[in-house]
This record gives C-alpha cells, sequence and structure tokens, in this order.
C-alpha cells in the first residue's frame, strides 16, 4: 500500500512588507493615471508567488508587467469602446435603434468574457513555475463556451 504523505502550504510574507508593496504601487499607479497597474499587479503576484512554499520548494512568478500592460490595452480598447457606446451613444446613435445597440454591446461583453477568462488563465499559469517546471492551462475555448452556455441556461431555468 502506497500511503502519500500531505503537504502543507506554507507563507513566509510579512504582512507590513506586502503592506508597503501594496501601497507604493496603488501611489504609483495613482500619480500614472492608472498607466502603472500592470507593473503593480506583477510585482504583487511575483511576491505573493516567491513567499509560498509546498514540499520545500516555493513558487516562481516569470511574468513581466509589459506583457500584461499589453492586455491591458486590448482589454481598455475592446471593453472601453463597448462601454462608451453604452453610456453616451444616446448622443449619436438616433433613439429609436439605441436600445438594439445597448444590447447588443451587452452580447458582445457576455461574449467576450469567456474568451478573456480563457486567455487571461493561459498566461497566468505559463508564467508560473514550481521546482523549475512551467504550469499550463490546456482547456479548450470551445468546450469553456459549451459549459457557459450550459450554465447560462441552467441558471436561467432555476431561476
Amino acid at each position: 500500500m502506497h500511503i502519500v504523505e500531505r503537504q502543507r502550504v506554507k507563507f513566509h510574507g510579512d504582512n507590513f512588507q506586502y503592506l508597503g508593496l501594496v501601497l507604493y504601487n496603488l501611489l504609483l499607479t495613482v500619480l500614472t493615471l492608472g498607466i502603472y497597474y500592470p507593473w503593480a499587479k506583477c510585482a504583487i503576484r511575483k511576491y505573493l508567488w516567491q513567499e509560498t512554499e509546498v514540499a520545500g520548494s516555493r513558487f516562481e512568478w516569470h511574468g513581466t508587467g509589459m506583457e500584461m500592460f499589453r492586455g491591458f490595452i486590448k482589454g481598455y480598447l475592446i471593453l472601453g469602446s463597448l462601454i462608451v457606446i453604452i453610456n453616451f451613444g444616446h448622443f449619436f446613435i438616433p433613439l429609436d435603434v439605441f436600445p438594439y445597440v445597448i444590447l447588443g454591446a451587452y452580447v458582445i461583453i457576455l461574449a467576450l468574457m469567456p474568451l478573456i477568462i480563457h486567455g487571461m488563465m493561459r498566461y497566468r499559469l505559463s508564467r508560473t513555475s514550481y521546482r523549475g517546471i512551467y504550469f499550463g492551462y490546456r482547456g479548450h475555448l470551445p468546450g469553456f463556451y459549451g459549459l457557459l452556455l450550459r450554465d447560462f441556461l441552467l441558471t436561467i431555468i432555476t431561476f
């Protein structure tokens, strides 16, 4: 009989060091009007990963702020343009068509959410390693959309 030994997760971080990191990154994010946010998120993730130990080894974060900034810009351009249409579209879209435009924008946002989550998980796991072995996300996007649609329909039915 093979007995599997339980491994404990141990966090070596210090509350005040983490608080200092969060406040420093918050200050830089506010001073740069949000542009520094991806670098701040990267620094915090790196700290949390490096301070977490399982079975005597710590996780490592290999992502960079610039990589996260690219995704940040894509998200702002796509979702930001849809939010602008929802909030200010009544100024430049005829009012008889505007409700359909809002409905379409919300449908697009809902349709993009699984794509965003899928991409986020692929990025996050591909930049995480443990004992020199990189993690990976092998989920399939069509399957994820199928699960989302099934769960959405079940939510409507059971509401």
